[in-house]
């Protein structure tokens, strides 16, 4: 991994794929051909301490849902259908794939991912870290013999 971590071409590749990706994880490691895990600890350790995250961070803030149109497949399954529209991002979701049965029509619904972000920003954690909890910075990428051994037991 350290081989990838420290080489600029797969910096500029991670870069432009992130951005096609816009962070979603299992579709950027597939178009790496990288373990899921190697993105996740590059995104962390590395990505986000360079210049081009900024670049991340605006376009996924510029992606809210101004001009109205949604995606036509599921986000989860990717097929069409009746499908319930996120309020704030372009995403669109079958209720059963979400594990839902019905919701209100009055109210604003927002997307797991949108809900997610949401509430990682108005955490207290954001302010004030864990004593306990290791830095990211700090962490050297897992080899791949104790990620392999992590997936089996799973």
């Amino acid at each position: 991994w350290r081989e990838w971590a420290n080489d600029e071409a797969f910096a500029n590749e991670y870069h432009r794929k992130i951005l096609e990706a816009k962070k979603q994880f299992r579709i950027l490691a597939v178009s790496l051909d990288k373990p899921i895990g190697f993105c996740l600890w590059y995104y962390y350790c590395k990505y986000k301490t360079s210049a081009n995250y900024v670049t991340l961070k605006n376009l996924l803030r510029g992606n809210s849902n101004e001009s109205g149109e949604h995606l036509d497949e599921c986000v989860i399954c990717d097929d069409g259908g009746d499908l319930i529209c996120c309020d704030s991002c372009p995403n669109a979701y079958h209720l059963s794939c979400l594990g839902l049965k019905t919701i209100e029509d009055e109210i604003e619904w927002f997307c797991p991912d949108c809900t997610e972000e949401r509430t990682r920003n108005l955490s207290p954690r954001k302010f004030a870290p864990s004593p306990t909890k290791k830095t990211h910075a700090a962490a050297a990428p897992p080899d791949e013999a104790s990620t392999a051994a992590r997936q089996l037991v799973v």
